[in-house]
Parts: structure tokens; sequence; C-alpha cells
């Protein structure tokens, strides 16, 4: 009969030397979650009576010796003691020698400075790409828009500094792959391999009055392991008779570096955050006084001024290929059904199960698992806001009902069978909405222009300036069905009580005054039948006084 394994501490009674029983050990199941891995190995071994030191090599160096835990059953009576790590010298590894050992410090050595490298470039690539994702009025500064005129110039520059920042990323990435394959053949000739020339065990003390045969399970954390969520969302439009259909499909991301391979292991990914903080933060109160300015020593020595390193990065989204679809024939032939993983949910997080057993590498490739597949019936509709850009675009909404949250993640978008782009959507919980681009729409007429531009001098009477700005957006609906409009559109805001900000009482009266909280956004949704056209009007009138000069500064997203 099996017995459950206690972990109390070993008798005072216990000798001083007990024997050493080194076990072999097989990983059996593995937990991902954000930033770390939960690894649990099964160990079958028979234990003689009296107390024993249970050895278990080959426990890879990324583990944390703080999550080290140790249960299972036993035929027989068995007490787990103690509970320790130890390192040590991998058999058979013999030391490089000298002029080796010299020849592999100068080239990890000079790993690090390549490593260091790109990763300067890949912060210097994405700080151009956000400068460029700028819109051209807030990169003339904060007194002075950029003008019209001097676009192109800037646009100019974004790319010619992203040409030249890839090729530099390029050549220090192919520099560093040189690198490891030099390092790595040595290794294959003897020297000294990627790997350690140590390794840990862990060390587990138990006793035994009769003997018993054992079967434990060993557990602990592993560090340099990532999975990220990713989506496929394909979108059949429909017609006006068939409604849409989106198809989404959850994916998990997995790559690992954490020292040990996972061969043959029941894999699950969890939305648990097991690194996170476990309370909130600690409030410290506020006071507010006046500002002191400090009193300067003329013979006072200046001190240094902190450097401050430059924000890392997040590391680049690998790229997944796209799979072409072969062509039907006769007869047709029925569609490969993908394995989905089995969720297993709580109030908390939730967890997927990839069915049958997989093998993960510690290379750091990366693997692709299907988690899920669903078809929704979401709700379409188009969006334009033509002071920026005169497109319309399809947008869709549809609400997350799985037990499980949608984490952040990339979209790979399809629309009626052609790949359309990238998105991403933030983080959702069940049951909140998601919103999803899906490109441009031809089918959507916008035309903006400009009715009346009045500018007012100051009166000796008044004393004060004004302007005038009134603009007449034109929409039309071209499908063969009804579809929902969003026109969005802006009238400045000001924090000032000298500059007074008043809409047109020609504008339409906006549907949405303030959008997402963002002040003097406003929106105007309306359902358009096939051919209908509306015409919406908006505009406002600022007056300011005579003595100061005004400007339109863009402000942030969300302020």
């Amino acid at each position: 009969m099996l017995r459950l394994i206690t972990a109390a501490l070993l008798l005072s009674t216990c000798p001083l030397h007990a024997a050493e029983i080194t076990a072999s050990s097989k990983i059996d199941a593995v937990t991902i979650y954000p930033g770390v891995a939960g690894v649990t190995r099964i160990i079958e071994v028979e234990v003689p009576a009296g107390a024993h030191t249970i050895v278990v090599s080959g426990l890879p160096q990324s583990l944390d010796p703080a999550s080290l835990r140790v249960e299972g059953v036993s035929t027989g009576a068995l007490q787990i003691g103690s509970v320790e790590m130890r390192t040590q010298a991998l058999s058979g590894v013999t030391p490089p020698s000298g002029e080796v050992a010299n020849r592999l410090k100068v080239l990890r050595d000079e790993r690090e400075r390549k490593a260091a490298d790109v990763e300067a470039l890949a912060a210097k690539r994405a700080m151009i790409v956000a400068i460029g994702q700028q819109a051209p009025g807030i990169l003339g500064g904060k007194d002075k828009p950029m003008e019209p005129a001097e676009w192109a110039k800037a646009w100019d520059a974004v790319g010619q500094g992203l040409s030249k920042v890839g090729d530099e990323l390029r050549e220090a990435n192919a520099a560093l792959r040189r690198i490891d394959e030099e390092i790595a053949a040595i290794g294959r000739q003897g020297g000294a391999g990627p790997r350690s020339a140590t390794t840990r065990a862990a060390s587990i003390s138990v006793e035994s009055v009769t003997g018993a045969k054992a079967s434990l399970k060993l557990s602990y954390q592993v560090n340099g392991v990532i999975w990220r969520p990713s989506y496929d969302a394909k979108l059949a439009t429909g017609s006006a008779q068939l409604k849409p259909q989106l198809t989404l499909v959850r994916r998990a991301i997995v790559s690992q570096r954490s020292g040990e391979d996972w061969t043959d292991v029941i894999l699950a990914v969890s939305t648990a955050q097991a690194r996170g903080g476990t309370q909130a933060p600690d409030m410290a109160p506020l006071r507010v006084g006046f500002n002191e300015p400090p009193v300067i020593l003329q013979n006072a020595i200046p001190s240094p001024r902190r450097q401050v390193a430059p924000a890392t990065t997040a590391r680049e989204n690998l790229d997944r290929s796209k799979e072409s679809e072969a062509e039907p024939q006769a007869p047709k032939p029925a569609p490969i059904a993908q394995q989905e993983a089995k969720l297993e949910a709580t109030g908390f997080s939730a967890q997927f199960i990839v069915p049958g057993r997989v093998s993960i590498s510690m290379d750091g490739s990366t693997r692709s698992f299907q988690l899920g597949e669903r078809a929704i019936e979401p709700t379409l509709g188009v969006k334009t806001a033509p002071s920026l850009d005169p497109k319309a675009y399809l947008e869709l909404r549809f609400s997350n009902e799985e037990e499980a949250p949608l984490l952040a993640g990339n979209v790979a978008l399809t629309r009626d069978g052609v790949f359309v782009g990238q998105g991403r959507i933030g983080q959702v919980p069940s049951g909140d909405f998601v919103d999803l681009g899906f490109g441009i729409d031809d089918k959507i007429k916008v035309v903006r222009v400009p009715v009346r531009r009045r500018e007012t001098e100051a009166t000796w009477i008044q004393g004060r300036r004004s302007d005038l700005r009134e603009f007449k957006t034109t929409i039309k609906n071209l499908h063969d069905r009804p579809i929902r409009i969003t026109l969005l559109d802006q009238i400045p805001y000001s924090e000032n009580t000298t500059i007074t900000v008043e809409p047109l009482a020609s504008m339409t009266p906006a549907t949405e005054k303030t959008v997402q909280d963002k002040r003097g956004i406003m929106a105007w949704s309306y359902d358009y039948k096939p051919g209908e056209e509306k015409e919406i009007r908006s505009g406002f009138r600022l007056r300011w006084p005579e003595d100061r000069e005004l400007v339109l500064e863009p402000q942030p997203i969300g302020r």
C-alpha cells in the first residue's frame, strides 16, 4: 500500500554519516508563467532501511534554490528531512588549456561588447520609429508646430535614420553569430563548450524504518523562459444576406534558455504572474510646501551629474511566416484539424494544457502552440478622422466570452482571405470588449473641406482678437448593405481663462461630445443605408487678448 510521504525533520537519532543514493530523474511536466517556469521531475528510487541521502544530479544553474520542493508516495514508512542544493563538476569535462582559455576569454569579452552594441542599436531604432509615429505637427517642438513644407524633410530623415541603423544592427548581429560559432567550435574540439563546467544537484535527506520504494516529485522554478500570446483574427465580412464572421485563434509562442532540455513533457502555459508583486504598494504621506531655491556657495565644488542609462527596449517580436493555402481540387480535401489546449480557469488566472507531450530545446528556438479557436459574430463599423487621414477604416468589436482573459499580444489580421497587416490588443478580461481594425474600407467616400476661415483684428472697444474656422465633411456609403460610420473631429480647448473657445452654432450636434475622456475630441456616429450620404459640419471660434499670440499644441494621447 502506498503511503504519502511527509516532509518532516529527521530525528536526532539518525546516523551522522548517511549513505548517498544516486537517483536518476526525468522531467515530466512544465508550467510556463510570464518570465519563469515551474518544472516537475519524477524520481523512482528504492530506499533501504536507515537514514540516507538521495542525490539528483543534472539540475540547471538557473534553478531558484528557494523554490525547490519534494513530495511523493512510497510503499513503506518514509520521512523526508532537509532538501539542499549542491554544486557539482560535470563528469568528463576537462578544463581548457591556457592558450584556449585565453582565446575563450577574449571571445567572451568581445561577445559582451557586441551584445551591448546590439542592444544600443535596437534602442536607437525604437526611438527613431517612435519619433516617426508622431504627428508631423508635434515634431516641430513645443513652441511652434512643424510647417507642412518641412514634413517631407522629416520623413526623409526618419527613413534615412532607420536604413542606417538597420544596416548597423544587421552587421552587429552577424558579428555576434560569428563569435558564438567560434565559441561552439572550440567546445566541439574539446577545449570548452557553451555549457558550464558545473551543474547543480538536489540533496534529499530521507529515513525509512523498514525500507521503501518511493516515487518522488521534485519541483522547482527556472529563469530564462519566455511565453507570449499571439493571435490570428480571420474576418469574413459577409454580404447583405450573410452576417460577418470572425475566427479568433489563440496561440502561445514559447522559447527557453533555462539550461535543460524539456523532452517529451506535459506542457502548460499560465496567465498567473508568478514573479509579480503580491501586495499593493504602501503609499507614503505627501506634504506640500513652497519651493526654496538652494543657496549656492561660490567656492562649492560641483558634484558630477549622475549618468542615466538609456532605457532598454522590449525584445523584438518574432515574425511568423504565413502559411499558403493550396487550391482546392476534386475531390475536395478535408481540412486538417489542429489539437487545442485544455483550459483550466479560476477566478484569478487561467492555464492552458497543451495536448500530448512536447519537446522544447534549451537553445532558445521558438515553438508555437495553438491554444484554442472560436467563432464570433462581431459588430462591424467604419471609423474615419479626415482632419488627419482622409481614408475610412473598417473596425469590429466583440465581447470576450471565454473564461480566460485575452493577454496583450500581436494579432495577424486577415480580411476575406487577404492578409491586411499586424494589429495588437491589450489585456482584455473575460466579459470585456475587444476592438480591432481591419484596414482601409474603399467603399466609404469621405470628403472634408473648409467652409469659412475668418480672423478679426482687435478693436479699440474690446481689445480682443478672434479666429473663426468652419469645416464640412461629406460621407457616403457605397456598400450594398447598411453600416455604421463614425466621424472623429476636434476643437481645441484652453486652460487659460483669457482664451475662450466657442463651438459654432451651425455645427452638427455630436452624438458623443467627449470620446474616451479626450478633451475636445468629438464623434458623430450614424447608420448609413446603401448609397446614403450625410453632411456633417464642425467649427469653432477663438477669442484672446490682442497683445498675445496663439499657438495650437498637439497633446499626448490620453491627456
